[in-house]
């Protein structure tokens, strides 16, 4: 009867168990998802922790991750922590419109100058990447295609695409 329950429990640790990878993403889509549900109730400082959060997440976490990450996994995280900043900004930039405009202008400008840090970070991190992978993509792009060719399920999809193209062309000129 124990070696049943021992097996359980190292069963139930292995699940409870998560990779740093995936820590470092779940994170990362909580922080996300709690910004935009306390979008319209957090005050600066709680903004100020939840930043804080993420920032250490980015610093302690991702160093330790990045090389086990696909570039989508890294252009998913990447895109999370803009979503995070955008949401933030969002807040920042409608609160100090309601106090004083000349404040909501410094944000904006302030944002603008974060997407141009970010857009940066994407073009020096995940472009690279991205760079690298494609010369893999295209050869199974190319070795897909070969294998629809000898099949024949290619001319198949191309028919059906050109019968596509007629049925949309002629509804198209039925609704003109």
């Amino acid at each position: 009867m124990r070696f049943p329950i021992f097996c359980l429990a190292v069963f139930g640790f292995f699940l409870a168990c998560t990779s740093p990878k995936e820590a470092l993403m779940n994170d990362v889509d909580q922080l996300v998802t709690e910004a935009q549900a306390g979008q319209n109730t957090y005050d600066e400082k709680e903004w100020a922790d939840k930043n804080d959060q993420l920032q250490t997440i980015l610093k302690e976490d991702y160093p330790r991750c990045k090389d086990d990450m696909s570039p989508e996994e890294k252009a998913h995280l990447w895109s999370q922590v803009v979503s995070f900043h955008v949401i933030q900004y969002q807040e920042r930039a409608f609160q100090a419109l309601e106090e004083n405009q000349d404040v909501y202008e410094q944000m904006l400008a302030e944002n603008e100058e974060f997407i141009t840090r970010l857009s940066e970070e994407f073009t020096q991190n995940i472009l690279p990447e991205l760079e690298r992978s494609l010369p893999e993509f295209e050869r199974l792009s190319q070795d897909l295609i070969q294998r629809l060719e000898d099949s024949g399920s290619l001319d198949r999809i191309k028919e059906a695409a050109e019968e596509l193209t007629r049925d949309m062309e002629r509804i198209q000129q039925e609704g003109h």
